[in-house]
């Protein structure tokens, strides 16, 4: 795992380079990539990232897709079915179950900034351990979406479900 104590790279630079990674190793489905030209990563509450996220993804594609982020202070559900993926920050931890019922039936992967996201229903969380950046993902709650994770990320991966 990259450690988040390097001087080089903050914990949220580190965070950033992840959800731009993940992006390249999930398989939406086709329909939703063809119907619109940008991937877009919906950053909701309070954002940690200040610009690092947009900066890393300025002039990069993935899947021949660009890039497109888009801040949302509240939960801004109205502006979900747009995004591919939704990053939810520590200040909505409280909402995230309502955030995950209203895109449930959407092919939306949901990251989370605390490691128990995946047993209460998202589909991958990240957090500190030991000073290093790791991440847990749900294949099953991916797969009720209509979304898969390349074995290469299962494999990165600790697998943590509900129940």
């Amino acid at each position: 795992m990259i450690s988040a104590g390097d001087q080089q790279h903050s914990e949220y630079e580190i965070k950033a380079a992840f959800i731009y990674n993940f992006a390249k190793f999930i398989t939406w489905p086709a329909t939703q990539e063809d119907s619109k030209p940008a991937l877009q990563i919906c950053v909701l509450g309070r954002n940690p990232f200040g610009d690092i996220l947009k900066d890393l993804a300025a002039g990069k594609e993935v899947n021949g897709r660009p890039i497109e982020i888009i801040y949302r202070d509240s939960l801004g559900i109205t502006a979900l079915p747009r995004c591919d993926i939704v990053f939810i920050s520590e200040s909505l931890r409280r909402d995230a179950d309502t955030i995950l019922r209203q895109t449930r039936s959407q092919s939306m992967l949901t990251i989370a900034d605390w490691k128990s996201f995946t047993v209460e229903g998202g589909m991958i969380g990240l957090y500190l351990d030991d000073n290093k950046v790791r991440f847990q993902i749900c294949p099953q709650t991916l797969k009720k979406a209509n979304l898969s994770a390349s074995s290469q990320l299962l494999r990165l991966a600790s697998v943590e479900c509900p129940g």
